[in-house]
């Protein structure tokens, strides 16, 4: 069955080749122009929001927080999340150190694409945290909703 999915801002310029995909669990946005890229987020009933599957590619910072931003709004109808948690953002390695350091340099790719889209969205990020899940990394990001 089709869904319409009312976004925030249509995507302009240089995103207009971004795609919005969705099925009964998962919002996905990718683009022709690079094959290697795409953001899957869950649906979500709560205003936590969890990116299941985020790979940059060669994309821009700019370009993958315009895709972020259009699959966070489709997953949740347009309403605001209060946190988005990046899930597994670092392969899994046997050495704990090497698995810290993966972390820490997928945050801070995930950090400046987070500076555009809370920007985007009028929000101040409040707390940004990484979180251990046995071997699985994961970032959750806290905002502040302005109005």
């Amino acid at each position: 069955m089709a869904s319409i999915t009312h976004l925030r801002r249509a995507p302009q310029g240089a995103d207009a080749d971004l795609k919005v995909k969705h099925d009964d669990f998962s919002v996905q946005v990718e683009t022709n122009s690079d094959r290697m890229f795409w953001v899957r987020v869950e649906r979500t009933m709560d205003d936590v929001v969890r990116v299941s599957d985020l790979k940059r590619s060669s994309l821009s910072y700019e370009r993958v927080a315009a895709a972020l931003e259009l699959a966070v709004s489709a997953a949740t109808n347009g309403r605001p999340p209060s946190s988005l948690v990046f899930l597994d953002v670092a392969p899994s390695v046997r050495d704990p150190d090497l698995a810290k350091q993966r972390a820490d340099a997928e945050a801070a790719h995930i950090s400046r694409i987070l500076v555009l889209y809370s920007s985007s969205m009028g929000f101040r990020i409040t707390r940004v945290e990484q979180v251990s899940r046995g071997a699985k990394h994961d970032v959750q990001v806290y905002f502040d909703k302005r109005t």
